[in-house]
């Protein structure tokens, strides 16, 4: 008699058994919604726009989105225009200013 009320008390808490609707609800949501809120963060973070986090409509392509959003290097602030450029520019594609701090050295026989 004990062991059936235990066995029943812990369905009812969802200790064993099928997992209740709410607590596969709150998985499948927090499954869904980190992977957005993460590369929210890391988009903002890198200067990226957010708009990359409509890929989390479906839950698989959220989280690749927030992958490549992870991975990306984060770009940097023109000084002449504002506009935020790879690392990898020595010279801003929308102005023709230098993105160079003033500690780089800059090779002016380097074409890119």
């Amino acid at each position: 008699m004990c062991i059936f009320f235990a066995s029943q008390s812990m369905v009812l808490f969802g200790f064993g058994g099928m997992p209740g609707t709410v607590e596969l609800v709150i998985v499948v949501l927090t499954m869904w919604v980190l992977p957005i809120y993460l590369g929210i963060r890391a988009a903002k973070r890198k200067h990226y726009s957010p708009h990359w986090m409509w890929f989390g409509v479906h839950p698989l392509t959220g989280w690749a989105a927030c992958i490549v959003l992870h991975c990306l290097s984060a770009r940097v602030a023109c000084p002449g225009c504002a506009e935020y450029v790879g690392q990898k520019y020595r010279i801003c594609p929308y102005c023709q200013a230098s993105t160079a701090k003033s500690g780089d050295v800059v090779d002016a026989t380097a074409v890119e």
